[in-house]
C-alpha cells in the first residue's frame, strides 16, 4: 500500500517557494563572498602598476533560481603587447614578485574560505527563521 503525506508535500512546496523568493538575498550572499575574496587577494597581488590589481573580476552564474555559482578571476593585459599576463604572473615559479606573491588569487580564495562559509551558512539558516 502506498500512502501520500499531503502535509509533507505542502511543507515541501512552501519551502521551495520560500527559497525561490529569496533569490536576491542568495545573490547578495555571493556578492559578499566575492568582496571578501577581493579584499584577501589584493594585498598579495604582485607589481605596482595597478593593472593586475585592477583586473579582479567576478560574476555569478545562475543555473536555476535555486543555485548560484560564483566565478572570480584576474585578467590583466599589457597595453603595449596585448599579452594577458595575470595567469603567467599567478602560475610561474621564480618570477620576482616585489609587492606580492605567486598564486595570489588561489591564496586569497583559500584565506577567504572560512568567512565565505559563514556568509553562506548565515544565508541558508535564515531560511528557517534566523540564527
Amino acid at each position: 500500500m502506498i500512502e501520500f503525506n499531503i502535509t509533507g508535500i505542502e511543507e515541501t512546496k512552501t519551502y521551495l517557494y520560500t527559497v525561490r523568493g529569496r533569490f536576491s538575498l542568495m545573490l547578495q550572499a555571493m556578492i559578499d563572498v566575492a568582496e571578501v575574496i577581493h579584499a584577501n587577494t589584493m594585498p598579495l597581488t604582485p607589481l605596482d602598476t595597478g593593472r593586475l590589481g585592477g583586473s579582479f573580476q567576478w560574476q555569478t552564474l545562475h543555473y536555476s533560481r535555486d543555485f548560484i555559482e560564483l566565478e572570480v578571476k584576474m585578467d590583466a593585459v599589457d597595453p603595449k603587447s596585448g599579452f594577458h599576463y595575470a595567469e603567467y604572473q599567478h602560475n610561474t615559479v621564480g618570477l620576482n614578485h616585489p609587492h606580492g606573491q605567486m598564486w595570489y588569487l588561489r591564496t586569497g580564495i583559500n584565506a577567504s574560505k572560512s568567512m565565505a562559509y559563514e556568509i553562506i551558512e548565515s544565508d541558508y539558516l535564515s531560511l528557517f527563521g534566523g540564527l
